[in-house]
């Protein structure tokens, strides 16, 4: 299983990095930190989070990074050998 970052993902993914680097001095990188926590996980159990069902993506799944309340978007693809991160 490998995990695949889309190019809006990763853009939305640095501007809430940069932000939280800026706007919460007590923990600059606990964004970055929970992301990488939650990468791992998916790794080890790509189900994790909870459904979150579209019209355009039926196997959308949504997982809450709990410290800082940003959702990570995701869907099981390709003979479930890719994680992509939405």
């Amino acid at each position: 299983m490998k995990i695949q970052i889309g190019k809006r993902a990763g853009r939305q993914a640095e501007q809430a990095s940069s932000w939280w680097e800026q706007n919460r001095p007590a923990a600059p990188a606990l964004f970055e930190q929970e992301l990488e926590e939650a990468l791992q996980l998916l790794l080890i159990s790509p189900r994790a989070g909870v459904p979150y069902p579209t019209e355009k993506r039926p196997g959308l799944r949504r997982l809450l990074l709990p410290k800082t309340e940003y959702h990570v978007y995701f869907a099981i693809e390709r003979n479930e050998t890719v994680i992509a991160i939405q």
